[in-house]
């Protein structure tokens, strides 16, 4: 066992901060007069969002470690247009707005690779709950009289899972701790999914509520520099 694997033999507390580039799959809603009209599609464009983690784990000594942590994603606001129709309709129709964020509480496995060196390389894999959160969000009708509708947010409740890869480096006693240990790691979070609500805001234009608000599959691209302190 290297010196950076075994670096952090028992108990630790993990602190995280990075950043998280996200992603908007199958997004789509189910129009006022679905379906008269057809369930539209958006390519949605994600900001890059500030991502936070603290988790509490243990090393067993023999290149495994296990821990739980909750992660933190911040607000990423989204944009973009429609890109198809189901069926095939050639529009335009519109395109869409809003924002995102995202807890997920994840149980998260580790396997540290033996360098003979103060940096050791790990792979990473978690499985949790994810809590996703849309904020108010809006139509934007090329209609003339149309051009803004905005409808309350929503929340979504399910399964997440992660993947990733990184490397540790032996940083030495940290406040008087055991050795402690630098990560700078990359994740792949599936969030699972998010839903707008139907309810136009007061003041926001004339027309039917959706069959079916704004939805989406969230996942992120995390980036990001963490400090295990021996506990």
């Amino acid at each position: 066992m290297s010196g950076g694997a075994g670096a952090t033999s028992g108990n630790y507390l993990r602190l995280e901060l990075g950043a998280a580039f996200g992603s908007a799959g199958d997004a789509n809603w189910l129009p006022p007069v679905y379906p008269s009209d057809p369930q539209v599609f958006f390519d949605l464009d994600l900001d890059t969002a500030p991502m936070a983690a603290i988790g509490i784990g243990h090393d067993y000594g023999s290149g495994w470690r296990g821990e739980v942590s909750l992660n933190l994603f911040g607000k990423s606001d989204f944009s973009g247009p429609w890109s198809y129709t189901i069926p095939a309709d050639p529009g335009p129709h519109a395109d869409m707005e809003g924002s995102v964020r995202s807890a997920a509480l994840m149980a998260n496995g580790y396997r540290d690779f033996e360098s003979g060196s103060a940096l050791t390389p790990f792979v990473t894999f978690g499985l949790g709950i994810a809590h996703n959160t849309m904020g108010e969000w809006t139509r934007i009708n090329p209609d003339a009289g149309r051009e803004r509708r905005s409808f309350e947010g929503g929340s979504d409740t399910g399964l997440a899972w992660s993947i990733g890869a990184g490397v540790s480096w032996d940083v030495g006693p940290v406040m008087g701790s055991a050795p402690a240990m630098l990560d700078l790691t990359w994740r792949y979070f599936d969030l699972g999914s998010v839903s707008g609500g139907t309810e136009a805001l007061p003041g926001s234009g004339a027309g039917g509520s959706p069959v079916e608000g704004l939805n989406f599959d969230v996942t992120d691209h995390v980036l990001a520099l963490g400090l295990r302190i021996p506990m």
